[in-house]
This record gives C-alpha cells, sequence and structure tokens, in this order.
C-alpha cells in the first residue's frame, strides 16, 4: 500500500511541478505593464443628417488621437447618423440618451470585463475637451510611477467625510508599507516563458495616490469611480482602486470595505505570477490615456509578445442608471449601458458581487487543488483494493 501510494504521490507532484513549470512566474504587474495592450474606450456620436464642417473637423480631431490611427490614446470613434436605420445594438444605446438632448451628443464607454461595457462620460460634442479627457496631471503621475517600477498606484477618490478619506488612505499606507517589504516575489523569473524585457527596476513597490480638487483637477477618473460604484459614490465614501500595468484598475472599492484582509488579497494578485496571461480572463478594467507605452519601456526592435486590444462589440443591453454626470458633459442623469460580444449577457453586477470577487478568486484555486488531493486519493484508493486482492 505505501508504495502504491508513494507512487500517487510522485505522480501528483509531478503533474504539479508540470503545471507550475509551463506557467508564468511573471508578477502580475509586470507581465501587464509589457504585454498587455490597453482595451480601447469607444467614442459613440450620435448626430442627424450630414455633420456640419466644425463638428466634423471635431470628430476627425478625435478619431487622429486613437492608438488604432497612430495617436496614443486607447480610443475608438463610432458615428451615428439618427436619419438612417440603426445598425444592431446602436438603438437601444439611443434609448438610454436624455430626451430633447443637443445634437451630436457623444458617449463615452469603458470595457468592463469580458463582456460589459459601462458608459463613463457623457454630453454634447461642442464639449467634449479630449485634452484633457484623454489624460491629465493625475493620470500622468500614475504612469510616471508605474514607469519607475512602482508594482501599484492605490488611487483614492476622497469622500464627503475627511476623517473617512484620511482613516482610508492611513489604512491602506500601513498595510502597503508592510506588504512590500513581506510579500516575495514569484521565483523563476528569467526562465523560459517568464522572461522580462524592459530596463524598469523589477521591484515590490506601492504608492498610494490621491486625487485633488483644482484647475488641473481629473475631469474622468472621479466620473468612472462614481458610475462603477454607484451606491457606495451616492453614500459619499471613498473610493479606491489599485491601479497596475498600463493604467489597469483591479476595481473601484468603497471605503467603508478597505481593510488590512482586502489590501493584502489584491496586493497578493497584482503581485503573484501570472497564472493566466489572457488579460480578458483576468479582473479590472483600463483607464483612458494618452501614453506611448511601448516607445517608453523598450528598446528598438526589443519588443515582447503582446495582446491584441479587443474592439467593442455592438449589441447593447441597458442597465440601472449612474449618477449625473460631472466635469464637462451634460449635467442630467443618464443610464449606463453595456455591451455585449454575445447574444445574452449576466446581469451587471451588484456592490456585493464587486465585494465577493476577490474572495471567489481565492476558492476556485482552493477547489482546484482540492479536486487534486481528491484525485489522488481515490487513485490510491483504487490501487490499494486491487493490492488487496
Amino acid at each position: 500500500m505505501f508504495k502504491h501510494f508513494c507512487h500517487v504521490a510522485f505522480a501528483v507532484a509531478a503533474l504539479l511541478w508540470a503545471a507550475s513549470a509551463s506557467a508564468c512566474n511573471v508578477p502580475v504587474f509586470r507581465y501587464a505593464l509589457e504585454r498587455w495592450q490597453n482595451d480601447l474606450y469607444h467614442v459613440v456620436v450620435f448626430h442627424r443628417g450630414e455633420l456640419s464642417a466644425d463638428d466634423r473637423a471635431r470628430v476627425d480631431n478625435i478619431g487622429r488621437r486613437s492608438s488604432t490611427e497612430g495617436g496614443t490614446t486607447n480610443l475608438e470613434v463610432t458615428t451615428v447618423d439618427l436619419s438612417q436605420p440603426f445598425e444592431p445594438g446602436y438603438e437601444d444605446l439611443w434609448k438610454t440618451v436624455p430626451s430633447e438632448t443637443p445634437l451630436p451628443y457623444v458617449l463615452l464607454q469603458a470595457r468592463m470585463g469580458r463582456d460589459k461595457t459601462l458608459t463613463v462620460w457623457n454630453g454634447p460634442l461642442a464639449k467634449v475637451e479630449m485634452d484633457t479627457l484623454a489624460m491629465s496631471r493625475d493620470r500622468q503621475e500614475i504612469v510616471d510611477r508605474l514607469m519607475k517600477g512602482h508594482s501599484a498606484v492605490w488611487v483614492v477618490l476622497p469622500g464627503k467625510d475627511d476623517d473617512a478619506t484620511h482613516n482610508t488612505v492611513n489604512l491602506i499606507e500601513t498595510e502597503l508599507n508592510r506588504l512590500q517589504d513581506e510579500l516575495p516575489l514569484p521565483e523563476g523569473i528569467g526562465a523560459p516563458g517568464s522572461e522580462v524585457f524592459s530596463e524598469i527596476p523589477l521591484t515590490l513597490r506601492f504608492s498610494v495616490h490621491v486625487l485633488k480638487p483644482g484647475p488641473e483637477a481629473d475631469v474622468l477618473l472621479p466620473e468612472i469611480f462614481r458610475r462603477v460604484a454607484p451606491g457606495a459614490a451616492a453614500d459619499g465614501q471613498p473610493l479606491v482602486a489599485p491601479v497596475f500595468g498600463r493604467g489597469r484598475a483591479v476595481d473601484v472599492i468603497p471605503g467603508d470595505k478597505v481593510d488590512e484582509a482586502t489590501v493584502e488579497d489584491l496586493s497578493r494578485f497584482i503581485c503573484g505570477a501570472c497564472s493566466c496571461q489572457v488579460k480578458e480572463q483576468n479582473p479590472g478594467f483600463d483607464l483612458l490615456m494618452a501614453v506611448k507605452w511601448d516607445e517608453r519601456l523598450f528598446a528598438p526592435g526589443q519588443l515582447p509578445p503582446k495582446d491584441t486590444p479587443k474592439k467593442q462589440g455592438t449589441e447593447l443591453v441597458k442597465i440601472a442608471p449612474g449618477p449625473a454626470t460631472g466635469g464637462q458633459g451634460d449635467a442630467s442623469p443618464m443610464a449606463s449601458t453595456v455591451v455585449t460580444d454575445k447574444p445574452a449577457v449576466s446581469p451587471p453586477l451588484t456592490q456585493a458581487e464587486h465585494d465577493e470577487k476577490v474572495r471567489e478568486a481565492r476558492q476556485e484555486l482552493i477547489a482546484v487543488l482540492v479536486g487534486v488531493l481528491l484525485l489522488a486519493g481515490v487513485f490510491g484508493l483504487s490501487m490499494y483494493s486491487a493490492n488487496r486482492r
């Protein structure tokens, strides 16, 4: 029996070793920085009839910024002429626009995971200022830190209560200071399949960046945070988003859900081995940014393999409205929308589902390990029974 059990244990160990050997051991934050291309934001421009010369120039200006057209911003543009039959999906999207809205009218949509797209900004085309929508002082600071080797930048949107915001920031900073000294980097970095390509230092380093009001305040990030977590935003809570890679936010977390365990779990995910290299199978959403990532990261001719940015689908499903648009956009309430590439989609995430994301990921890993152990046990018992006969 013992001999057979040893064989089983060796076989299981060999399977686990083979799985680990074939996996990528580069930390998630570094793999994302070097290889994950930013998801494209979708700029949808509704108009009726021919665009005027000024409006056409505005649309062309947005399009020239697209990274798919030689620009630096992760966006794509679609114009929808309301005097023509709708292409699939756009009629439902148009129904989310407030009535009597002046045309042309713009919706800015962000990909939120594999099958959903959230409208994060809306307003008349004449009010679109791409210089401030596409980039800001705050987003430039986030980029600069990531390019200096920060594993993640924890971005905080202050809430209504200054004390609550201060306590949230203090908790995050205290926990991050501990974790960056205690968390290990994965073993095997640099081995075949786990190469790093940029000269940026590979270290564990975290920081916190608080969004502040003022003349140069970011006009888009606060709106994204509020629409991703509308309930917490309506309650006036501070909102927190760990950002890594090329400006990818893991999630937007309400301040009252931020505790030591949450900070540690998310940090371990960000700094752990990139066991799933497919970007769409990892949590999070990309920020809108105007950055020449490859030029800043790599020497000429040294680009690593990379994902291709996935364009958004056109089948749209209405979800619950978010708060009123702030900043440059129209102040009237606007229903959020999702885009899906499939005929049927899951319902939009609730706040409770957001809270369960990290715990579910950990439970799935435990379930896989338990399954392996159960399989080994069953195999061992069968071998033992055969030996008894």
